[in-house]
């Protein structure tokens, strides 16, 4: 993949070629060779259990909260931050390296594609927005985890001992560098919802359980702006039984004929 992302012309043809003949290739696939959601093991610890109460405790709600609903997603991403069980990141490879990552500081630029065979191993949050001091301290630890992945077995026979990174690819073994390089490099994946949310009025939502806007008796809202959270994974599905249900529920309240 990495002559791809390089834009090398013999590539593109003949990855061209293979998906206009055979329908085969590079070209029919997504890229992303393992994906996986596990939660921030550290924090199972003896000395991860009292460093994620203190974070917690420093990022609770305050008396004055900004919205009503504010304690109610504090809580939700509480317990999900202390069930073992529970993914608080998601991590992925890509067979070759990944496309040059933007620079959000003042005066930077991206760097690459490099010459070479790469492996890119990239992070999510699984709450994503950064918009809340905690979801940095989060990502960050996410973000620092992949460097265990890199040295671990099996995935570690793989890869060259000593072998180049990236440029913006960095080691990220300090947590301040690794807060730096998350605020420099990461970026939306495209998934906008929740400006709507399915709540009641009083805690800031927008529309009902039959996603009739509050206030309004004929005025619905169907798309993903109405979920309360930002799902863990891709969207698409949860679009899909929203409209779902959002037919099921007209039908019903126009006593509509279905044939």
């Amino acid at each position: 993949m990495d002559d791809l992302v390089r834009q090398e012309p013999k590539a593109i043809e003949s990855t061209m070629q293979q998906h206009m003949n055979n329908k085969t290739g590079p070209l029919t696939q997504t890229g992303v060779a393992s994906y996986a959601y596990l939660p921030l093991l550290e924090f199972f610890s003896e000395g991860g259990q009292h460093t994620l109460q203190m974070l917690l405790n420093a990022h609770a709600p305050a008396d004055k909260a900004t919205t009503p609903s504010s304690e109610l997603y504090y809580g939700i991403s509480r317990a999900l931050l202390e069930i073992k069980s529970e993914g608080c990141g998601s991590f992925f490879t890509f067979v070759g390296q990944a496309p040059p990552l933007p620079s959000a500081g003042p005066g930077k630029s991206s760097v690459g594609p490099l010459p070479g065979k790469f492996l890119s191993i990239g992070a999510m949050l699984s709450q994503p927005s950064l918009s809340h001091p905690l979801d940095l301290e989060i990502y960050a630890r996410i973000a620092q985890y992949i460097e265990t992945i890199a040295i671990s077995e099996p995935l570690s026979s793989f890869l060259v001992k000593g072998g180049r990174r990236a440029p913006y690819g960095s080691h990220l073994t300090d947590l301040d560098a690794a807060k730096a390089y998350v605020q420099d490099k990461a970026f939306s994946m495209w998934h906008p919802t929740s400006t709507c949310s399915m709540m009641p009025r009083e805690m800031g939502g927008v529309v009902n359980e039959r996603l009739l806007v509050h206030g309004a008796s004929s005025l619905r809202v169907v798309d993903a702006s109405i979920m309360p959270l930002i799902p863990v994974a891709d969207i698409q599905s949860t679009v899909h039984a929203v409209a779902e249900r959002a037919a099921d529920t007209i039908v019903a309240d126009h006593s509509l004929a279905v044939g």
